[in-house]
């Protein structure tokens, strides 16, 4: 369903038995948007009038990662995995190499390179315009639960149920653009750099942080962990009530992040340069996001949400609720704040300045997941209904 955010009346809907159990959902900047769902992705374009078109359905094929450049996406199929071009859904290349279910995935900064994670134990690197393989990253002794490149596409961190994360050398040097072999044979490209122990459970994420000097690393003890990307050191620990980066979010200048907290115990900004834990958010912070374009934090508790000035933690604006507010959502712009109550299955639409509320949609009451349009004038609501 799409509402506008200006109003909260409800534009358009779009309805199908295919759409059920919707998963993820991307948005992309020409106001399209792709829709994953647990064995099928949907292309979907939010027109002018607010009306929702189907592009293109891809059966038996589920998103896994999408290209920097919104030219193709990796989907996960049956027989490993798929890179499909968005505009007009062409096959570019079948990533079928691996042994078992591929699980995650992940798309180089320009756009030339894709490295997949796989229940086989290992990650591939594969080059995108030919699906050739290029290197076999090995290590790990369980599923590989995550993969990612760093933002100069020169290193991959992978993650794995054996309770390790593990740094890749990926670049490729001129003897390895011609090597005619398939893999990449007397090459150094896949060499591992490094491996992050610590984690007392399985690693569900691992990721770069802004300027790829630090990795960061989710997993079910509970805890986020920050390493000294090149040697593998530990830096600190965070404690959170869930172990996932999902509710870590990064400032503007990728020096310092919000990391989801213990149920009653003290939030805080964390100094993703220095490893260390700042400035308090207050305790009993249940959920919490990072405006996208400016350093403000909104935190939900049991009083309500707040905002704050990332840099003085000073409170900007107040949306009170007794309880039952969901986690928030920032528009592309910063200007809308966007927050679900789950007892009375309302989203509220604040001002991303102060936390007025301008409008109120009335959402179903199966809701999975809802994401802004690009220009932040609508809302995209997926529920199973």
């Amino acid at each position: 369903t799409v509402w506008s955010t200006i109003s909260g009346a409800k534009l358009s809907e779009l309805r199908g038995e295919s759409f059920g159990g919707g998963q993820t959902v991307f948005r992309l900047k020409d106001g399209k948007f792709i829709v994953g769902l647990q064995a099928n992705t949907l292309i979907l374009e939010l027109m002018d009038d607010g009306d929702l078109k189907v592009l293109n359905t891809f059966e038996g094929v589920s998103i896994l990662a999408l290209d920097p450049h919104e030219e193709n996406f990796i989907g996960q199929s049956a027989g490993g995995a798929q890179i499909r071009r968005i505009n007009d859904g062409v096959l570019v290349a079948s990533l079928e190499d691996h042994l078992d279910l591929v699980q995650a995935a992940d798309i180089s900064p320009d756009g030339k390179f894709a490295v997949t994670g796989s229940r086989d134990g290992t990650a591939r690197l594969w080059q995108v315009a030919t699906g050739r393989l290029l290197a076999i990253l090995r290590g790990h002794e369980d599923w590989v639960t995550s993969v990612a490149f760093s933002t100069n596409g020169e290193k991959v961190v992978t993650a794995s149920d054996d309770g390790a994360a593990r740094l890749f050398d990926v670049r490729l040097d001129s003897s390895d653009r011609y090597n005619a072999g398939h893999p990449l044979h007397g090459s150094t490209i896949g060499r591992q750099i490094a491996e992050f122990r610590g984690h007392l459970a399985p690693v569900s994420e691992a990721m770069f942080a802004p300027g790829d000097e630090m990795v960061i690393t989710a997993a079910g003890d509970g805890t986020v962990r920050t390493w000294r990307s090149g040697i593998g050191v530990e830096i600190t620990r965070l404690d959170t009530h869930d172990g996932r980066l999902s509710g870590a979010f990064f400032g503007s200048d990728g020096n310092w992040l919000v990391s989801g907290p213990l149920p009653g115990e003290e939030a805080f900004v964390w100094s993703t340069t220095e490893g260390k834990r700042g400035r308090s958010l207050g305790t009993n912070v249940v959920a919490s996001a990072v405006s996208p374009k400016v350093d403000v934090v909104a935190t939900v508790d049991d009083t309500g949400l707040q905002l704050r000035n990332a840099i003085t933690l000073e409170i900007i604006g107040e949306f009170p609720a007794r309880s039952g507010l969901g986690k928030p959502h920032f528009s592309p712009d910063g200007l809308r704040v966007a927050v679900k109550n789950h007892f009375s299955d309302n989203i509220s639409l604040l001002s991303g300045e102060n936390a007025h509320q301008f409008a109120q949609i009335e959402a179903p009451a199966d809701l999975r997941s809802f994401v802004f349009s690009p220009d932040g004038k609508a809302l995209l609501t997926w529920s199973s209904d």
